[in-house]
């Protein structure tokens, strides 16, 4: 299947990356049109506070104030969510602020200036209320009620059960049990939250922005607005970096409010700090786990209570708790099991879908315990994993499905193995080195009845006189690719080279339904549907040059923009030929097509990571020295692609495992809202040596045997890191990030999963009496050990442009990135493995008077 492909499996370069690298491409945070408002957001500043009293009036007075909007302007639904409709758009009076950033009105003003100036006029009076702002308060007896519909702070629940599983810890001759505290992760993408509204003179408006989801926010704003689908349409702009964090909706339907209110383009941009206060975040999560296997190596029984912090509103968390529990026994044979989780309301910032989608958390305390027993027993971890390897014809983690094609975890762990080489030697004194191995079976979502707008995929290809075509889809482009390997798929069938055609993305008015862009579905969806839509239109135009040409269409195949008959080299005739043709004779050359998987929840494949650690025994840092990520891809249709995918998921992997924790205290953070000091990864951070392979194992329902591929990268990298630092110090770390004190503890046998209060208090806090500022963060001296961010890619642009030192400093971010990658980067690949996967997508962010790009690095 492929060897005879022309342009799918071929590491096209993108096809929006000179776009991209020059900084031509517009993001939605780029946008302006002519009398453009500022829009604004007015937040409460307590984790939980009634609203008593607003004061608009002074706010309104204010000369160059064209709106200012509250809860009683909303004519329609004042609550919208992905799953549970439970979050305000404008809190309303009387009401209760749930979270700090909660948002209590907007204004649109005629300059930035202006508008916060409004802000500052707009009187709130807040009754501070009892705030719970960990899980175990708001389990309490006599917790506060984040939402007074339901009895207890539990948002959802989930319970699976198979087999016995006291019997078959009864069975087992070895039991390994821990309790894993699993941090808050920001997704930490590069263009904030933002776009423009407008409103035409028939009072159809249009939001232009990032989003994964185009179809949901016109619901979203229909709702709020009270307004018939006919009246909303939204564009998913090119995006600047996503990982689940834009499959929400964010200020769409407040920047729709406030064109509609004013009857002008708006134009509504959330700062960093708002986007760190207000954005969803992965689910902080405590899972007590156990596992038994006997003494020659067979699995035996595993349970797991999963107890995650959903924060205010509920988002995603009904499903990722599903997710993180359905997950278990991951690519493993595990006869009888017991799963328990809950999702708990507090009054945290927002917990919703990440990169992963609760699946990262699951593998990490999965393959934790799985290196504890094959150590326990004195197995092979490679082995052991094997042995209990699931078979085709067994159940997953979900009841709902069977697995009905052969494993592939095999092949992931001989080629990871192959791929990693021999084990490295301490580079000096009080080093030690070690390596871990995690196996996992992520989910690419294929359709779901479950979710209204994940039940089927929508495509429609045009092919125009000049036989050039057109690939119109609802996917909006997110910076993984999607665009590109529409296109491939789309030339591929079409016989055309890449150049003659283009892809329309994102638009709800002139694209049809794609679904949203989550849950690694959109190659296998999207692929399908382009591929029929192609096939479609295919066979009309061969039955034109059938007359043409004389010979049957059976006979015909298109290759390179020309008709060819097979086995007589003579008989061809160039694309244009026929399609100007059967324009004349009015055929339709309008391909569409319209894909439902016949599976009832997702499709399966197999990843392992394994990686090389260097732990300083003295100092507790940890260096990643290799990691290796085999993933089965079914087919890359553009390994280039699939390669930027695989480390760029890894990079946040690397991040979740040793330095990202959104970290709170009393609903607030504890931290300065901005990228320098939030701590991801940067190019300096990541493994010394990256090592992504792609194993190929068609999968028979997807498009050329495709599977999914976004998220999983993200999957396995943390779990393979915590292994290798486990091998490295013979302890292991449950309580995660790694940190370096964390690390030290457990060397010392004082156990990973707390540190000591006088570490605590002396990274925390500079003074015993935090300060705040903003209502939301609590400021102290953290002590990083890290340069910013600008300064990480000044460094490497010096390194290599030391002539240019002042074209460097006084430069802003966005042009200081561009240049950064085009010294680096082939502009029109992937994600390079020294960027990370928040860097991907945003190199060319545009300059200009209407940019924002004055604090992208903020």
């Amino acid at each position: 299947m492929g060897n005879d492909l022309k342009i799918v499996g071929q590491p096209v370069r993108r096809v929006d990356g000179f776009e991209k690298v020059t900084g031509t491409i517009k993001y939605g945070i780029d946008l302006a049109a002519p009398g453009m408002l500022i829009g604004r957001t007015k937040r409460s500043p307590h984790p939980h506070a009634r609203i008593v009293s607003i004061d608009t009036s002074k706010a309104k007075a204010l000369p160059g104030v064209e709106a200012v909007v509250t809860a009683a302007d909303i004519r329609g639904t004042n609550r919208h969510g992905i799953e549970r409709q439970d979050q305000p758009v404008l809190v309303p009076l009387y009401d209760r602020a749930r979270m700090i950033g909660d948002p209590v009105a907007a204004v649109a003003a005629r300059t930035r200036e202006i508008a916060d100036e409004a802000l500052d006029l707009i009187q709130v009076e807040y009754q501070e209320l009892p705030a719970v702002t960990t899980v175990e308060a708001a389990l309490g007896p006599n917790a506060p009620l984040v939402h007074d519909q339901f009895e207890r702070n539990v948002c959802s629940e989930y319970h699976y059960v198979r087999g016995d599983v006291s019997r078959g810890f009864a069975e087992a001759d070895a039991i390994v049990e821990d309790v894993f505290e699993l941090p808050r992760q920001e997704h930490a993408y590069l263009e904030r939250e933002g776009g423009l509204a407008t409103i035409d003179s028939n009072g159809v408006i249009a939001v232009m922005a990032g989003t994964q989801r185009p179809r949901f926010v016109v619901t979203s704003i229909c709702d709020a607005l009270g307004l018939p689908a006919s009246k909303v349409r939204v564009v998913g702009t090119p995006t600047g970096g996503a990982f689940g964090g834009k499959a929400d909706i964010s200020m769409h339907a407040l920047v729709a409010l406030l064109a509609h209110k004013t009857r002008k383009p708006v134009r509504l941009v959330w700062t960093r700090p708002e986007s760190f206060m207000v954005s969803t975040k992965r689910h902080p999560m405590t899972i007590q786990a156990k596992l038994g296997a006997t003494n020659d190596g067979r699995l035996t029984a595993f349970q797991a209570d999963i107890l995650a912090d959903a924060g205010a509103y509920a988002s995603h968390s009904l499903i990722v708790v599903w997710a993180s529990g359905t997950y278990f026994p991951g690519p493993y044979h595990i006869p009888n099991l017991k799963i328990d989780g809950m999702s708990i309301y507090t009054n945290n910032p927002i917990s919703g879908a990440a990169r992963g989608y609760g699946q990262p958390q699951a593998v990490l305390v999965l393959e934790s315990l799985m290196a504890e027993m094959a150590a326990r027993l004195g197995l092979d971890p490679v082995q052991f994993r094997l042995m209990n390897g699931i078979k085709m014809g067994m159940q997953p983690g979900s009841p709902r499905i069977t697995l009905d094609y052969e494993p592939t975890l095999p092949q992931t762990l001989e080629q990871a193995m192959a791929a990693v080489g021999p084990k490295p030697s301490p580079s000096g004194p009080g080093q030690r080195v070690g390596r871990g191995v995690a196996s996992a079976m992520p989910i690419f979502d294929i359709s779901t009845e479950d979710v209204a707008d994940m039940r089927g995929v929508g495509a429609q290809i045009e092919v125009f006189p000049d036989g050039t075509a057109l690939v119109r889809t609802g996917v909006p482009e997110i910076g993984n690719g999607i665009t590109t390997v529409l296109a491939q798929v789309a030339a591929e069938e079409l016989g055309l080279p890449i150049d003659r055609l283009s892809v329309l993305h994102g638009s709800t008015e002139s694209t049809p339904d794609a679904g949203p862009v989550v849950a690694s579905r959109q190659a296998y969806c999207s692929g399908n549907a382009v591929r029929l839509a192609a096939v479609d239109v295919r066979g009309r135009i061969l039955e034109v040059a059938s007359d043409m040409l004389h010979a049957p269409t059976e006979s015909l195949a298109m290759e390179a923009g020309r008709i060819q008959v097979l086995g007589d080299g003579t008989r061809s005739i160039p694309l244009p030929e026929v399609t100007a043709v059967a324009h004349r004779t009015g055929v339709d050359l309008e391909g569409k097509a319209w894909f439902t998987a016949s599976h009832a929840d997702a499709g399966h494949t197999f990843m392992t990571s394994v990686a090389d650690v260097e732990v300083d025994e003295e100092t507790g840092k940890v260096r990643v020295l290799k990691l290796v990520n085999a993933h089965d891809s079914g087919k890359a249709l553009n390994p280039l692609n699939v390669k930027g995918q695989l480390i760029g998921g890894a990079m946040m992997g690397v991040g979740y495992a040793l330095s990202e924790d959104f970290e709170t205290e009393g609903g607030r953070m504890v931290f300065e809202p901005r990228l320098h000091e939030y701590l991801y990864p940067t190019s300096l951070d990541g493994p010394e040596a990256w090592a992504p392979v792609i194993v190929e194992v068609p999968y028979p329902t997807g498009p050329y045997g495709a599977k999914g591929v976004g998220e999983h990268g993200t999957d396995t990298a943390p779990a393979a890191i915590l292994n290798a630092i486990y091998d490295a110090i013979g302890a292991r770390v449950s309580r995660t990030p790694a940190l370096p004190e964390r690390v030290l503890q457990a060397i010392r046998g004082q156990g990973g999963r707390r540190a000591s209060a006088a570490v605590g208090a002396s990274l925390a806090f500079a003074s015993s009496a935090p300060k705040t500022e903003g209502g939301g963060v609590v400021v102290g001296e953290r002590m990083r050990g890290r340069k910013k961010v600008n300064e990480c890619f000044a460094q490497r642009i010096n390194e290599w442009a030391p002539a240019s030192p002042k074209f460097v400093s006084e430069s802003s971010a966005a042009t200081r990135i561009r240049l950064f990658v085009s010294l680096f980067v082939d502009p029109f690949a992937s994600c390079p493995p020294f960027l990370g996967s928040s860097i991907c997508g945003v190199a060319g962010m545009t300059e200009g008077p209407n940019s924002q790009t004055e604090s992208l690095m903020a």
